[in-house]
C-alpha cells in the first residue's frame, strides 16, 4: 500500500507535464476509482484541449451497459484530430 501511495504522489506531480490533447472518462458511480480522481487530472494537466466526459455509469465504462456511447465519444475524439 505504501508503494502505491508513493508512486500516486509521484505521478500527480508529473500531471502538469501533460500538454496534449487529453479525453477523460470516468464513470460517475464509479466506486473502485472515486472520480474526484478525474477531476483532479483534469485540472492539473497542462492541455488546453482537453475534456472530461462523464458517463452514468458504475466500474468499468468499458464494459457497462453504456459502452457504446463511451465508444462513439472515444471515436469522435480520435477523429476531430485528423
Amino acid at each position: 500500500m505504501l508503494e502505491i501511495l508513493e508512486y500516486s504522489e509521484e505521478v500527480e506531480s508529473d500531471l502538469s507535464l501533460i500538454t496534449e490533447r487529453t479525453l477523460l472518462v470516468h464513470g460517475q458511480f464509479d466506486t473502485t476509482a472515486d472520480p474526484k480522481g478525474s477531476d483532479l487530472v483534469y485540472e492539473t494537466i497542462s492541455s488546453e484541449d482537453k475534456e472530461l466526459y462523464e458517463v452514468a455509469s458504475m466500474h468499468p465504462v468499458l464494459m457497462g451497459i453504456h459502452k457504446e456511447e463511451v465508444f462513439e465519444k472515444i471515436s469522435l475524439f480520435l477523429e476531430e484530430r485528423e
